[in-house]
């Protein structure tokens, strides 16, 4: 029990010498904040405070000390944050805290105090909608018909209805934008094409870069309009120093982590070279567990006062070990081949486990499989770190048992 103990010690100390040996964490809270409670007049230059029953004036921003207590204007709200997890996710009750959802098909018809985070394909915001703070959405397509504070979005599609309002700033990254409703302050907007309809009316700037410069009308924009020339062959420049300088940079990376590993950790290479050989399922069951289990386990330690540091720190342990996922299963992989040639040096097994982690960076380059590739190899090395955590002894025993077979 004992020397399982101080295995599993070391193993630990061996994650952490590598993340520590590699990159350096800062973090930064912003303390100030304005929440968004109804929308505008449209005949007022400002926003008016009015009170939340009051309907001939739909629109008031304030700050939260100026705030009205919402819980008691909406009774029947939600009151917390609300997580959903789902194929069609239809929010239509309010909600008084933060919304994440993580879904194919998202619509949103209430009011939601918080901030908001989606991850859809789809993603509608019907005309009755009032999200009081930030959204940020990832989705393929973007409607938005309703209020919204500040709108942080990107997609293949976005479009924003003639009932929209976007009460502060609309930061948007796509392939096609359509503007046809009101946005308060600035439009900060990156995308291939972009259509602003007589319809549309923007109270600050509007910034876009695109491949070619549209005609606006200077009716619908108060402030200034700047326009960014996207060069499409500069930009396919671009994506290739890009995807060369995240190559490398995956290399050295993958190299300072094979180093460590292979001549400061000789039996962590045999460990998990037997795990990936003989328990390849487990280990894939492994990293799919831990997949889901320790995101959602920090986000429950968030909720509490003591478990805020213990998430961060476990959180950004779990995404540093998918960062080092393609190197880590490189390792044993490289050593097969090693015995397959037999070749026994640690300079062969360094230079195998760097073809395989240069032939893993190609593969998931690839669009469609990339993406496969690239979730199998972060579950197999998930799946080595989560079964060395748990069976170290185990590993070491069947370790002796073969190597005394082989002699």
């Amino acid at each position: 029990m004992l020397s399982s103990k101080k295995s599993r010690i070391k193993f630990i100390a061996l994650l952490l010498a590598i993340f520590i040996s590699i990159s350096t964490i800062a973090f930064a809270v912003s303390t100030e904040s304005e929440v968004v409670t109804t929308s505008i007049d449209e005949n007022a230059s400002e926003a008016v405070p009015i009170s939340l029953d009051d309907e001939s004036n739909p629109v008031v921003t304030s700050t939260n000390e100026e705030n009205v207590d919402l819980i008691s204007a909406l009774p029947d709200a939600i009151d917390s944050d609300l997580f959903k997890f789902e194929n069609v996710s239809n929010i239509n009750t309010d909600v008084s805290g933060n919304v994440f959802i993580m879904a194919k098909e998202v619509n949103i018809n209430s009011y939601i105090e918080g901030n908001v985070f989606i991850l859809a394909e789809s993603v509608n915001i019907g005309k009755d909608a009032v999200i009081a703070n930030s959204a940020f959405i990832c989705a393929k397509d973007i409607k938005i018909a309703g209020t919204i504070a500040d709108l942080y979005c990107t997609a293949s599609n976005i479009q924003t209805n003639t009932t929209s309002l976007i009460v502060r700033t609309a930061n948007i990254a796509g392939a096609s934008v359509e503007l046809n409703g009101h946005i308060m302050k600035n439009a900060n907007i990156s995308c291939d094409s972009i259509v602003v309809n007589d319809t549309a009316k923007i109270n600050g700037n509007l910034s876009y870069s695109a491949p070619s410069e549209i005609s606006i009308n200077e009716a619908l924009v108060d402030g200034s309009v700047t326009f960014d020339k996207v060069d499409s062959e500069e930009l396919a420049k671009d994506r290739v120093a890009s995807y060369v300088k995240d190559l490398l940079s995956a290399l050295i990376l993958a190299l300072i982590v094979v180093l460590i590993v292979v001549f400061a950790a000789p039996k962590f290479v045999e460990k998990e070279h037997y795990i990936l050989t003989k328990k390849t399922l487990v280990s894939l069951g492994c990293g799919a567990l831990a997949m889901i289990v320790v995101p959602l386990a920090c986000l429950l330690l968030l909720f509490t006062i003591i478990g805020i540091i213990p998430a961060v720190a476990i959180f950004f342990t779990f995404v540093f070990a998918i960062a080092i996922a393609p190197a880590i299963v490189s390792i044993p992989l490289g050593k097969m081949l090693c015995n397959k040639f037999n070749k026994k040096s640690n300079g062969y097994l360094v230079l195998m486990s760097m073809i395989c982690v240069l032939v893993i960076n190609l593969i998931t380059s690839i669009p469609i499989i990339g993406g496969f590739c690239t979730l199998i190899v972060s579950l197999f090395g998930l799946g080595i770190f989560t079964y060395l955590i748990f069976n170290s002894k185990k590993v070491s025993a069947n370790e002796d048992t073969e190597t005394i077979e082989s002699k």
